[in-house]
C-alpha cells in the first residue's frame, strides 16, 4: 500500500464482514468481502469523501487492552527496579510504559523482568520480555513491546485465563 503513511488509518482484524469507522469523520459501516484481505488497503468514506487506509491486525494471539502497575528491572544492567504501567497484554507478549531512563537500556533485544498481578485473582506472577520494539516516547516517558522468553506453564496459564475473562 504505497503512499499510506501519509493517510490517517484504522486498525482491523481481517474477516469477510468487517467493521470500520472513518478517522475523519466518525461515520460507521461494514465492509464485506468474499475472502478475507490478505494485505492493508485503501478506502473512501462514503460521508465525508476523505481516503484511509485499512491497516489488517495479523497478529498470532489476542491482544487485551489493560493499565496494570508492573515492577521492572533489565536483566544484566545495574538498575533498581522501578515502577511502569502494562497498556495491552497477550499470550505472546506485553507493551509497557516506563520512565524514560538511558537509552543502553531500552534498545531491541534487552531482556526486562516484570512482577504483576492481572486480576481478578491479584497473585502476583513473574515473566521476563524481550524489547521487540520502542512503540513511543516522549521526554519523560517511553513505551516498550515487548516478548516473552522462556514463560512458565503457571505464568502462561494465568494469562490465558486472564485474556479469557
Amino acid at each position: 500500500m504505497e503512499g499510506a503513511g501519509k493517510y490517517k488509518s484504522i486498525v482491523v482484524y481481517p474477516s469477510t464482514v468487517m467493521s470500520i469507522e472513518c478517522p475523519i469523520c466518525n461515520h460507521g459501516g461494514k465492509i464485506k468481502r468474499e475472502f478475507p484481505p490478505e494485505k492493508d488497503f485503501m478506502v473512501t468514506c462514503p460521508k465525508c469523501k476523505d481516503r484511509f487506509a485499512v491497516r489488517l491486525n495479523v497478529r498470532s494471539a489476542y491482544r487485551k487492552d489493560v493499565s496494570i502497575s508492573a515492577f521492572y528491572r533489565f536483566q544484566g544492567i545495574e538498575c533498581p527496579t522501578r515502577k511502569g504501567t502494562v497498556l495491552d497484554i497477550s499470550r505472546g507478549g506485553l507493551c509497557i510504559q516506563c520512565i524514560k531512563r538511558m537509552p543502553i537500556y531500552e534498545k531491541q533485544g534487552n531482556t526486562m523482568h516484570l512482577t504483576f498481578a492481572l486480576p481478578p485473582k491479584d497473585e502476583t506472577i513473574k515473566v521476563d520480555g524481550e524489547i521487540v520494539r520502542v512503540v513511543s516516547q516522549t521526554e519523560k516517558t517511553i513505551t516498550l513491546g515487548l516478548k516473552f522468553k522462556g514463560l512458565h506453564v503457571y505464568e502462561d496459564a494465568q494469562i490465558g485465563f486472564f485474556l479469557m475473562a
